[in-house]
């Protein structure tokens, strides 16, 4: 198999599972850890959400006016 096979396979088997696993994932968002992050950064910052699998912290962030 060609590395672009590989890419291929790789990119419709995350396709296929990642509906699947952003609603299992959805509801185990830290919300107290949160808040705590939120009140230790200055107004107006900007964090740098790595590793966000399925964006569920961003999208709670931004939804509070991060960027």
């Amino acid at each position: 198999m060609t590395k672009d096979e590989h890419r291929l396979l790789t990119r419709n088997s995350y396709d296929i599972s990642a509906g699947e696993y952003a609603a299992n994932v959805a509801h185990l968002h830290p919300e107290k850890q949160g808040v705590e992050f939120l009140q230790m950064l200055p107004k107006d910052a900007t964090i740098l959400d790595l590793g966000s699998g399925s964006g569920r912290d961003a999208k709670i962030f931004s939804e509070k006016g991060l960027q």
